[in-house]
């Protein structure tokens, strides 16, 4: 179930990501992290069944400072088919350390339907 504000940013994503039959789909950002984790798209590669996004995520400072209680950041990624955001996969990623790290998202490339991509990044267990 999405609160408003998850509502507000996936509706303005769905409305500014128009549909795109060369495969170039939009990728949007819900990051509640953003004063310590920084979310980039790195790469973007689309072969005939699937279509490949990498997310750089580099640590600005502690996730402490951010609320968290341990070092591990949840991200949840959801496509938008037929209309609706379905999300795709779910995980953690350990932040400790100061080096960058890398998400990497394999995605069924049905061009027909897969039209953006959202990933949301927060504290894990939130």
């Amino acid at each position: 179930m999405l609160n408003k504000r998850s509502a507000l940013l996936l509706a303005v994503l769905l409305l500014s990501a128009p549909f795109s039959p060369t495969g170039a789909q939009e990728i949007g950002f819900e990051n509640t992290l953003s004063s310590c984790i920084t979310a980039t798209v790195q790469t973007s590669k689309t072969k005939s069944a699937m279509a490949r996004r990498s997310v750089r995520l580099q640590k600005r400072q502690s996730i402490s400072e951010c609320g968290c209680t341990s070092a591990l950041v949840s991200y949840t990624s959801f496509v938008r088919r037929d209309g609706a955001m379905k999300p795709i996969r779910k995980g953690a990623i350990n932040m400790k350390g100061n080096e960058d790290k890398i998400l990497n998202l394999t995605i069924e490339n049905d061009q027909a339907k897969f039209q953006s991509l959202l990933i949301r990044l927060s504290c894990a267990g939130a």
